[in-house]
C-alpha cells in the first residue's frame, strides 16, 4: 500500500533516490500516518463528541452535528484534490523544469513523501474555509451581507496585485531604460565637448 501511495504520484522519468539510511522508514511512517489519519478521524471525533456533548446546550449540539459531515467532506475533498490533481501536476512540472535545466530528474524519497503529505494535509485544511465562514456568520462575528458584498475582494485583490506588480516592474524597467539613455546622452555630449 505504501508503494502505491508513493509511485501513484511519481511521473515516469522522475526517479526517487535514498539519501539517508532511515528515509525508507520515514517515508513508510509518514505515508502510514496520513492513511491512518483518514481512518482514525471519524473514531476520534466520536470519542471527542462523547466527552464534550454532556456539557453543551441543545442548540450547541445541533450546530456541531450539522457541521460535522460538511467538515469531514470538505477535508476529504481537499486532500483528494491535492493528491489526485495538484501533486501530479506539480511533479510533472518538477520533471519538466529539471530537464530544461539539464539536471538529472531525481528526488529524495523523504522530500517526495514530505511534500505529498504536507500538501495533502494543507489543502484539506484550506478546503475548510467555507465552513469557517459559515461558523463566523452563525456566531454573528461577520454578517452574511459582508460576505456577499466582498466576495470578489479576495479574487480581485489577487488579480490586482499581480497586475500592479507587472506594471511596477514595467515602470521600473522604463525608468532604468530612461536613466541609461540619459546617461549615454550626457556621456556623448561630454565626449563631444572634450573633442572640441
Amino acid at each position: 500500500m505504501i508503494r502505491a501511495f508513493i509511485y501513484n504520484e511519481l511521473p515516469p522519468g522522475l526517479h526517487l533516490i535514498n539519501i539517508n539510511p532511515f528515509d525508507p522508514l520515514f517515508a513508510s511512517f509518514y505515508a502510514s500516518f496520513l492513511l491512518s489519519l483518514f481512518v482514525a478521524i471519524p473514531m476520534a471525533v466520536r470519542e471527542l463528541w462523547a466527552f464534550v456533548s454532556p456539557g453543551l446546550y441543545k442548540h450547541e449540539k445541533d450546530m456541531i452535528k450539522y457541521a460535522m459531515l460538511p467538515a469531514l467532506t470538505l477535508f476529504a475533498s481537499g486532500a483528494a484534490f491535492a493528491y489526485f490533481i495538484i501533486v501530479p501536476f506539480m511533479m510533472k512540472f518538477v520533471l519538466y523544469y529539471t530537464r530544461v535545466l539539464g539536471v538529472e530528474p531525481t528526488l529524495s524519497l523523504k522530500a517526495f513523501v514530505n511534500t505529498v503529505v504536507s500538501l495533502t494535509m494543507a489543502t484539506g485544511v484550506a478546503f475548510e474555509y467555507p465552513l469557517v465562514m459559515g461558523a463566523l456568520t452563525f456566531l454573528g462575528v461577520v454578517g452574511a451581507r459582508t460576505w456577499r458584498r466582498n466576495w470578489e475582494v479576495g479574487r480581485a485583490r489577487g488579480v490586482r496585485d499581480s497586475v500592479d506588480n507587472i506594471a511596477r516592474d514595467h515602470r521600473r524597467g522604463d525608468r532604468d531604460h530612461d536613466r541609461d539613455h540619459t546617461l549615454r546622452a550626457l556621456l556623448r555630449r561630454g565626449g563631444r565637448r572634450l573633442h572640441h
